[in-house]
């Protein structure tokens, strides 16, 4: 609701406490890398998604089609994620 908003130092900082608390949960992460892209930070986007992908999360499809990621689709870190 408050990366809606447009607030996305909050939702990021929103997210990260999520992370702290839950750090094994590959949803928390993928969460934070959508607010982290979001605010224009595709490296920390980058690797929240890694951790992500490493702790379980598979939906590929829904990462490559997901719009709060779409700032990161140009980058090949993101390319590399998706195998391509």
């Amino acid at each position: 609701l408050v990366s809606r908003k447009g607030d996305m130092p909050r939702a990021v900082e929103l997210d990260q406490r999520l992370v702290d608390l839950q750090p094994v949960d590959f949803l928390a992460r993928y969460n934070l890398a959508c607010s982290l892209a979001r605010a224009g930070r595709a490296d920390e986007a980058i690797d929240a998604l890694s951790r992500a992908i490493l702790l379980g999360y598979d939906d590929l499809s829904h990462m490559e089609a997901d719009p709060d990621l779409a700032s990161l689709h140009g980058h090949p870190d993101f390319q590399a994620l998706l195998g391509d």
